[in-house]
């Protein structure tokens, strides 16, 4: 169900608040991964169990016939919801993180998903800073 995976994912990435990444020695640069620096984990990382993690994933991108593109469907993800992930993954890449749940919150209203928990994220921490003194 793509509410589900909606939330899951999005409250993942919410919380997490920073980009999943790793240094590539390669490319000289900082890129997203699946599994990044300080126990950091992408859209779709999140839902990578650990004891299935493979360092072969990293540097691919979720497209059919990549090794985390037979990993989803294994774990029986449907074609619809892993384009739908590819959606998610894309903000978790292409944006920062402080823009994400602007983005998570519109993703949601095209697919017409309840967008309710991401709204909210982050306000049930927060009080009413008025005080009322009684004398």
């Amino acid at each position: 169900m793509l509410q589900e995976l909606f939330e899951k994912v999005a409250i993942h990435l919410l919380t997490q608040n920073k980009k999943s990444e790793r240094f590539s020695y390669n490319d000289s640069q900082w890129i997203c991964a699946y599994r990044g620096e300080e126990n950091t984990k992408c859209a779709i990382g999140c839902l990578i169990n650990d004891i299935d993690y493979i360092a072969d994933f990293e540097g691919s991108s979720l497209n059919p016939c990549s090794k985390i593109w037979n990993y989803l469907e294994n774990k029986n993800y449907t074609y619809l919801q892993i384009e739908f992930l590819r959606k998610l993954q894309h903000i978790h890449d292409m944006y920062k993180p402080e823009n994400w749940k602007e983005m998570l919150v519109n993703v949601g209203i095209v697919h017409n998903l309840n967008i309710t928990k991401i709204e909210n994220f982050g306000n049930e921490n927060q009080t009413n800073s008025s005080v009322i003194l009684m004398f």
